[in-house]
């Protein structure tokens, strides 16, 4: 199950890439929810997927994904995203802290909401660990 999510996953970020908007369509749920690392909340899934749409991502990576399955029909990943987009006439860019959250519904696989965290440097983890030097 786990490893089903985690290649669904894969596939949503090379759609993502190619701007496979009726892959996306069809993967996310209609009540799909996304808290920005930016701190607002994205609630419509036409809305973003007309960003992706526009979007053009010259770099996007996923490090250090865990997926745990929670029950026959949850499964939440976790994972480091590195990304280099533009979109909106905005550039997005950076290392960023993700948590997925996949559902079974009706047979199928849907995902229903992600939350994201900009990273903080590789400096300021070691001092949150170790204590200031």
């Amino acid at each position: 199950m786990e490893q089903e999510v985690l290649e669904l996953d894969r596939q949503r970020g090379e759609a993502l890439q190619r701007k496979d908007i009726a892959y996306l369509d069809d993967l996310y749920a209609e009540d799909w929810s996304y808290i920005t690392p930016f701190g607002f909340m994205v609630t419509s899934k036409k809305a973003y997927l007309e960003w992706v749409k526009n979007a053009a991502y010259e770099t996007l990576r996923y490090d250090d994904v865990k997926a745990r399955a929670y029950g026959n029909d949850t499964v939440v990943l976790t994972l480091k995203n590195t990304v280099e987009a533009k979109g909106a006439g905005e550039s997005i860019g950076g290392a960023y802290l993700y948590t997925r959250v996949y559902v079974k519904e009706n047979g199928r696989w849907k995902f229903v909401a992600q939350q994201g965290t900009l990273c903080q440097s590789a400096k300021k983890q070691e001092v949150q660990r170790n204590g200031p030097s």
